[in-house]
């Protein structure tokens, strides 16, 4: 019988709640998953196997499916900076002129960025009724439709509170969510709009003068996303 291989653990932290989770490194299994979703180019593809190798490597109780789009992306660039290395090679392109550049990025420098910086998650409809918010997971950003600006609200409601009772929303038809998030005043839809503008990210800013003297070009490129990651 051949040998079973141990694999080193990690705990890594959930963002969004603080909570600590162990996981392993990603195995050949998952990166041949990384590698057709790579391969494909389709961002939805991308997002199924981020989803379906945090999953795998996840040695606790981890529903994905309940992670931000923030959470997802830390742990994903958390297992890859333990799995496959601590750098990643890019090529940049100059925004002045065009020539290409080589960068090794560091992993660990791509962090959450704006933790600190939550807004509240409790709007005011008006004296009588307010609403509480929870951030989109990456598969309500993925299914939503670009043109309606109420998709992702209609996913993340989550209280509607007067002063007599306080609804939970998933215990509401479709029809009846969208009835209410149509009837909205303006100046608290805005408001809503900033709550998800304001969502914390996973990103590196990188900051760089084109090394062609006849160009000299100040750069400033941020790394983020999925697509960046699967090469």
């Amino acid at each position: 019988m051949l040998p079973k291989i141990e694999t080193p653990t990690f705990d890594f932290n959930i963002p969004s709640t603080g909570e600590i989770k162990r996981f392993r490194p990603f195995l050949v299994k998952e990166e041949k998953v990384l590698m057709l979703a790579s391969e494909g180019g389709e961002y939805k593809d991308m997002i199924s196997a981020c989803e379906q190798v945090v999953s795998n490597c996840s040695l606790e109780e981890l529903d994905v499916s309940k992670l931000t789009v923030f959470d997802l992306q830390h742990i994903f660039m958390r297992l890859k900076e333990k799995s496959t290395g601590e750098t990643q090679d890019f090529t940049l392109i100059c925004g002045g002129c065009k020539e290409q550049i080589n960068y090794s990025l560091q992993l660990a420098d791509v962090k959450v960025q704006g933790l600190d910086d939550i807004p509240d998650n409790i709007i005011k409809i008006n004296d009588d009724v307010a609403i509480e918010l929870q951030y989109p997971n990456a598969r309500v950003i993925m299914e939503s439709n670009e043109e309606d600006d109420t998709a992702i609200v209609k996913h993340c409601l989550v209280k509607v509170f007067d002063q007599e009772q306080v609804l939970q929303v998933k215990d509401e038809s479709p029809e009846h969510i969208e009835e209410f998030v149509d009837s909205l005043p303006l100046d608290v839809f805005e408001k809503i709009q900033s709550f998800f503008s304001k969502m914390p990210r996973v990103e590196h800013l990188v900051e760089y003068k084109c090394h062609n003297e006849e160009c000299g070009f100040e750069n400033r490129i941020s790394i983020n996303g999925y697509e960046h990651f699967f090469g």
